[in-house]
């Protein structure tokens, strides 16, 4: 039963006319008509709107309903939707399944461990290639804020130290208590706030069934494949230039520095230093402007990618996934918590940043060597 079929029945259960569910939904009638007849697909925020007013769960609307279907051997194609236990019994492999609407299958030997393996599998329908979408772009720009927050929190306490310190007889002069209450606090609200959206949308990804993307086998219903490369394709343009601008951006956040060396060559006042501390505080924020760019694109490219099982994410590179998944996050709080502390106590937020760019090649060879290793035990 796909999601058309599922509105026009639990609409009818509930005894509503599409007036009715129109009304509720603040929407019109044909609308609804359209839904029900599979003409159009609801979005993200009326399908939850749908959820709750029905009773029902999001899963339950977007994902359509297996049927039984047990072949000669024993191993149940519809699977990836079954409940299931294992457990070690007599040092026999068990695998008990149930259906919704289908009586518990119990099987044993290499049947439990084929649909064991199966059970890696998902299908996707069109509602929900849509549904992840949705959320997929909703995530992206919030993860990209959140670390471009990150590379900013700092910027605060460079301009405001560097205005206490040099800024005698101008006007940008402010006193060294004001400085670092200032300063110090935007940089406590935006590193909590950067960490605990990071917190907030991995949550959000594992409850809406998201975390699983990177590695489990994907199976397309019919014609989501086709609408997902051409979204893909039309999304290329602006993932190409957020790259290269990403880049350029990059590459040319030194050069206020490089620049300011080269003027003020020589000369030792205060504003020759408040120059340099505002070509800092330029960089990071050129900086932070390409993470937000290079993430945001990034992230709604790549879940393309997961959904077509594409580049990054094809069948054997999700099995390295599935097995190497720890790895990333372990990394990379390590690197947050050692660009933070060496900052922090050596205070060369100027310097600092380049502890990503190193992270970010240093990343790639670990994982480099981890699939390889992963690979070779593999085989």
């Amino acid at each position: 039963m796909d999601l058309a079929d599922k509105i026009a029945k639990l609409r009818k259960q509930n005894g509503w006319s599409q007036e009715e569910l129109a009304a509720r939904l603040d929407i019109s009638r044909q609308a609804v008509s359209k839904w029900e007849s599979g003409a159009s697909v609801p979005d993200l925020d009326k399908i939850i709107r749908m959820s709750n007013i029905f009773g029902v769960t999001t899963d339950y609307l977007l994902k359509d309903e297996p049927e039984k279907n047990i072949s000669g051997n024993g191993v149940i194609s519809d699977s990836a939707y079954a409940e299931h236990i294992y457990a070690e019994h007599a040092g026999t492999e068990h695998a008990y399944t149930e259906h919704a609407g289908a009586e518990p299958t119990y099987m044993e030997g290499s049947a439990a461990a084929d649909y064991r393996e199966t059970l890696k599998t998902r299908r996707i329908s069109r509602a929900e290639a849509e549904y992840i979408v949705t959320l997929e772009r909703k995530f992206a720009w919030r993860t990209a804020l959140a670390v471009a927050l990150l590379i900013l929190s700092p910027v605060s306490l460079i301009v405001m130290s560097g205005l206490s310190e040099y800024g005698d007889g101008t006007v940008l002069e402010i006193s060294e208590a004001v400085a670092g209450v200032s300063g110090f606090g935007i940089f406590m609200f935006l590193v909590p706030a950067g960490v605990m959206m990071l917190i907030r949308i991995g949550m959000q990804r594992s409850s809406y069934g998201l975390s699983g993307l990177e590695e489990e086998r994907l199976i397309l219903d019919y014609g989501v494949a086709e609408k997902l490369k051409e979204e893909k394709e039309s999304f290329e343009g602006t993932y190409r230039n957020c790259t290269l601008t990403g880049i350029a951006l990059c590459m040319f956040s030194v050069v206020p520095l490089v620049m300011a060396a080269f003027i003020m060559d020589g000369a030792e006042d205060n504003r020759s230093d408040l120059i340099y501390i505002f070509c800092t505080a330029a960089l990071l924020i050129m900086v932070a402007a390409a993470v937000y760019l290079l993430i945001w694109s990034g992230s709604i490219h790549g879940n393309y990618d997961k959904l077509l099982q594409q580049g990054e994410y094809t069948v054997e590179k999700k099995e390295q996934n599935r097995k190497n998944g720890f790895f990333p996050g372990i990394y990379w709080c390590f690197v947050t918590a050692a660009y933070l502390g060496i900052s922090l106590y050596f205070g060369n937020w100027d310097r600092s940043w380049i502890i990503w760019p190193v992270a970010g090649v240093l990343f790639a060879a670990c994982m480099g060597i981890i699939n390889t290793v992963t690979t070779k035990k593999s085989r």
